[in-house]
């Protein structure tokens, strides 16, 4: 893999997210880890696709707050 992810979102179903844990690690920092609040963990994946490629924002505060 050369440290190389080639995506721009992960989306996941609730059974996976223990899997999907593990690589907390090198997909938190990047801001690829899913999460139920930004829609990304979900049991619909083919609607959570459909939101996202139809433009679904994801918005987030900086520590700054500005």
């Amino acid at each position: 893999m050369k440290g190389d992810l080639d995506f721009d979102r992960l989306i996941a179903t609730p059974d996976m997210m223990p899997a999907i844990a593990k690589l907390g690690k090198v997909l938190g920092p990047r801001g690829l880890m899913p999460s139920p609040k930004s829609g990304t963990v979900t049991a619909d994946i083919k609607e959570a696709i459909d939101e996202f490629k139809k433009g679904k924002l994801e918005y987030r505060a900086d520590k700054s707050g500005i």
